[in-house]
C-alpha cells in the first residue's frame, strides 16, 4: 500500500484582483494529474459559488485623447459637487472683476 503525504496549499501572493494559492498534492500515475487537478479547481469553483464568494475581475475604462487638450476636453478632478462649486467660485470671481469667460 503506497502512502501519501496529505495535501499542502499555500498563499503564494495577494494580487491585483486575486489571491494566488498553490496546492500540492501527490498521485499514484503521473498521467492523472492533469485531469484531477482540473478535478480539484473544478470543486474549488463549485465551493465558491455554493458559498457566496465571487471573483472580482478588473474593469477599465479607456478614453481617447488629444494632446495637447483642449479647453473643452479638460477634465475636473473631484466629485461632480467639487466641479460645480468650482465653477461656481470662478464665476463669482469673474462677477467682482468684472471679466468674462
Amino acid at each position: 500500500m503506497l502512502q501519501y503525504r496529505p495535501p499542502q496549499a499555500f498563499t503564494v501572493d495577494f494580487a491585483d484582483s486575486s489571491i494566488n494559492y498553490k496546492l500540492l498534492f501527490w498521485v499514484r500515475n503521473p498521467l492523472e494529474t492533469f485531469g484531477l487537478g482540473s478535478d480539484l479547481r473544478q470543486a474549488f469553483w463549485t465551493a465558491f459559488d455554493d458559498n457566496g464568494i465571487g471573483i472580482p475581475f478588473p474593469q477599465r475604462q479607456v478614453y481617447p485623447m488629444e494632446w495637447p487638450p483642449s479647453k473643452e476636453q479638460t477634465h475636473w478632478l473631484g466629485s461632480p459637487t467639487q466641479q460645480l462649486q468650482a465653477e461656481a467660485d470662478s464665476d463669482s470671481a469673474n462677477d467682482l472683476t468684472g471679466e468674462t469667460s
